[in-house]
């Protein structure tokens, strides 16, 4: 019987690193720049408890399971079309991150440099294309200092700019819509990742191990959202780049926002290369070069200055696929993975009718027609019980 032996700090690096970067600090000015700043109090928490809770769930089914990503999407779509689809929507969303990963660190990179944009951008995607190929447990090292660099970015950004509260920024009034808005994409900020987090947990040793690692996550996003509401409602931008240019920290902000993404981006060309590799007839080191070489394009276009509708959009497709997932797991006895598909795809098309007709409430609504037909099957004829080690 194999013995698994990773523990908690091999891989905390990679989950600190995703909710504590320049993505996480993105996406707290966005939510700013929609939501009045007393507002945001228990927005923020409510929607971070949400995809932590994912998060967590999805890592100790994948630690259970001892399957990664791609296994378990096998074990509940079944073989055909629905891992297939899953696996391209992956494939494709690991893409996204990799090209808001690169345009914004490469450009970093250049400016220490003193070279243009693009010089950065590609000699960034040749360093990390060349990493990818070390195990992941060596990654560790380069994960800690993404960590340390995050929080150093965060607290030295904060302490130049400075807290100050400018009512020039406050949105005009509250609107329930727009919280659950906010709410769903924060969801949808980690939903590819929450998806993806068995890639990480199926060698942990322990329950134990999933749930210290998903606790620093929690911890690492409330402080990156945080720090990007905070600066926006100062700067009137969520723009790190922009926003360090001019300072007296410029040279060093830089050099924390180039080495705050390096796990994340280790980890996402981790990721998108199994998916690929499932997708088309390739292993997943073949498909490394290409991943990053598509990834480099979506840089050097600055596909980072598009990350907030890039998660709506993924918001309306990801966060049912990773809820029928998990609540599957109940349902065992009463379901097939034809029910299964059949109860993703339904919540899948719903959030993204609403979402293309304007509707804010995609997310809840997808993902609440998802489960509903889930659970229904138990009212009908048991199907043949999901195979988890499939």
């Amino acid at each position: 019987m194999k013995t698994y032996t990773a523990r908690w700090y091999h891989r905390v690096g990679i989950w600190f690193g995703i909710g504590l970067n320049p993505a996480s600090i993105t996406l707290g000015g966005g939510l700013a720049a929609q939501l009045p700043f007393s507002t945001l109090y228990w927005v923020i928490p409510v929607g971070a408890v949400l995809l932590i809770s994912m998060s967590i769930a999805s890592g100790l089914i994948g630690q259970k399971l001892r399957a990664p990503f791609a296994r378990w999407s096998v074990s509940t779509f079944g073989l055909g079309i629905g891992a297939l689809t899953l696996n391209l929507i992956m494939a494709f969303g690991m893409i996204g991150w990799h090209g808001f990963q690169l345009g914004l660190a490469g450009t970093a990179l250049s400016g220490l440099l003193r070279t243009p944009g693009w010089i950065g951008i590609v000699l960034l995607a040749l360093i990390v294309a060349v990493a990818s190929f070390s195990n992941i447990n060596r990654w560790n090292w380069i994960a800690w200092i993404t960590s340390i660099s995050a929080i150093l970015l965060a607290v030295s950004t904060l302490f130049t700019i400075g807290i100050g509260v400018s009512e020039s920024y406050e949105p005009a009034q509250f609107s329930m819509r727009i919280a659950v808005w906010a709410i769903g994409t924060m969801v949808a900020y980690a939903a590819l990742f929450a998806l993806r987090v068995p890639d990480f947990t199926w060698d942990l040793a322990t329950p134990r191990d999933v749930i210290i690692d998903g606790l620093a996550f929690l911890g690492a996003f409330l402080i990156g959202v945080s720090v990007g509401a905070l600066l926006y409602r100062s700067t009137g931008s969520w723009d790190l780049a922009v926003i360090l240019a001019d300072t007296p920290i410029a040279f060093i902000a830089q050099v924390f926002l180039v080495l705050s993404l390096m796990s994340p981006t280790l980890s996402t060309i981790h990721s998108g290369a199994l998916a690929w590799s499932n997708v088309l007839p390739i292993n997943s080191r073949v498909a490394i070069p290409l991943f990053v070489s598509i990834g480099l394009i979506l840089g050097l276009t600055r596909f980072d200055q598009q990350l907030l509708p890039f998660l709506d959009w993924l918001g309306a497709i990801t966060p049912s696929a990773l809820a029928v997932m998990i609540c599957a797991m109940f349902v065992r006895r009463y379901t097939s993975t034809k029910w299964t598909l059949g109860s993703w795809a339904i919540g899948a098309a719903c959030a993204l009718a609403l979402k293309i007709s304007g509707q804010n409430i995609h997310l809840i609504v997808g993902v609440s027609v998802s489960l509903t037909l889930l659970f229904s099957s138990i009212l009908f004829k048991p199907g043949p019980r999901l195979n988890a080690r499939r």
